[in-house]
């Protein structure tokens, strides 16, 4: 069932990858070989068909234009590039409504009246795509850092005054430690940081195994 709902997409896929490149193929060959403008869709992609002064090249351009940035969105599918997919769908459809209502040759009528279709078809499923939410969305380019706590850092105010604790009240052999590291009062120990009692405790192990 998921993927019956996602084949329309994957189609529509599959129709602009062929359009892109056959539009790009005929640019190339346009350019360099010097061939005709044909067929006549790949100029009536866009409403720039309605002005006489824009030249076929510029209107060839304006199709490859399109077709990409249309392809473009389709295979990020993020909530943002459908919108954008959408709009450019109906500025290639609205192209293409505007030569089929102008042209008198039948044989473009009957191909571009089927890209007008699924041009339709298409714009109708992104429609659908966006309402529902039934789209893919991407993790953000600058994710979010995870919150730390931090154990807010001794300061002079918070240490345990030497006249309510003393060295002694601690057991003998804490006391006998403490002062083989040159440890003499509680006071010695609150202005000692971790690293320098982890250092005198590395020397006073040491003194130990050598004695």
């Amino acid at each position: 069932m998921e993927a019956m709902r996602s084949l329309p997409r994957e189609f529509f896929l599959l129709f602009l990858v062929f359009l892109t490149s056959f539009i790009g193929m005929k640019t190339i060959f346009i350019i360099f070989f010097s061939t005709p403008f044909d067929p006549a869709f790949i100029l009536h992609l866009s409403p720039l068909i309605l002005f006489p002064s824009v030249s076929d090249i510029q209107l060839l351009f304006a199709s490859l234009t399109l077709a990409v940035l249309n392809l473009y969105f389709h295979v990020r599918s993020g909530r943002f590039d459908t919108i954008a997919s959408i709009i450019i769908t109906s500025i290639m459809a609205g192209g293409l409504s505007i030569s089929i209502l102008s042209s008198e040759s039948y044989l473009n009528i009957a191909i571009e009246y089927p890209m007008l279709v699924l041009m339709l078809v298409m714009l109708a499923t992104d429609i659908q795509f966006l309402l529902r939410g039934e789209i893919k969305t991407f993790p953000s380019i600058f994710p979010r850092r995870e919150a730390y706590t931090h154990a807010p850092s001794s300061s002079i105010g918070s240490r345990i005054p030497s006249d309510l604790v003393m060295l002694e009240d601690m057991n003998e052999e804490y006391i006998n430690l403490l002062r083989g590291m040159g440890i003499r009062g509680i006071d010695d120990l609150a202005r000692m940081d971790a690293k320098e009692l982890l250092k005198r405790l590395h020397e006073y192990m040491k003194e130990i195994e050598e004695n």
